[in-house]
């Protein structure tokens, strides 16, 4: 079957077409980029990005140290996952605050715990983080244990505009 040649006007046309298509999507690019935060996708390891981050990972470990699960809970999105080592992902912030009770409330051992956030990728209201951290255990009979590890976390931005965990996974160094 041979198919008929296409007209020369009707290959200029399509041409003309594509040429056009491409310029206006090469503009709406260079719009685009221009109009976006200066600060978007960029590594943060230092500055006011960094401080404020550290600073919602400070509310958690307030809460952590004070065994304050509201608090606790407040640090994760309502559809947070945490996801300890050996153990599966947990689901939810109700879940996640359950399994706190367990670890900080219903234990008979005294737990504190530091973080330091290393590094902060930031995404307008999105970041990537990750950082290091140690938990101090002593228990009722005194002796005391300490417990390094590290760790990464996805966060956004809530509609009031303050720090929640969507993903957090720690593991021992």
């Amino acid at each position: 079957m041979m198919t008929k040649p296409r007209s020369f006007t009707k290959t200029i046309m399509l041409l003309a077409g594509f040429i056009f298509t491409m310029s206006i999507g090469f503009y709406l690019g260079i719009v685009y980029s221009k109009n976006q935060d200066s600060n978007y996708g960029i590594i943060f390891d230092g500055g006011p990005e960094l401080e404020e981050i550290q600073h919602a990972t400070d509310e958690f470990l307030q809460a952590y140290n004070e065994a304050d699960l509201q608090g606790i809970g407040k640090t994760y999105a309502k559809d947070g996952v945490f996801m300890p080592p050996n153990l599966p992902s947990i689901y939810g912030r109700s879940n996640i605050v359950k399994f706190f009770q367990k670890e900080v409330v219903d234990s008979n051992s005294k737990l504190e715990i530091a973080e330091t956030v290393e590094e902060v990728i930031y995404f307008k209201d999105w970041a990537v983080m990750r950082g290091l951290g140690e938990i101090s255990i002593t228990i009722p009979d005194s002796t005391s244990n300490n417990i390094q590890f590290k760790w990464a976390m996805l966060s956004k931005k809530n509609p009031e505009g303050k720090w929640e965990s969507v993903w957090d996974i720690y593991n021992d160094i």
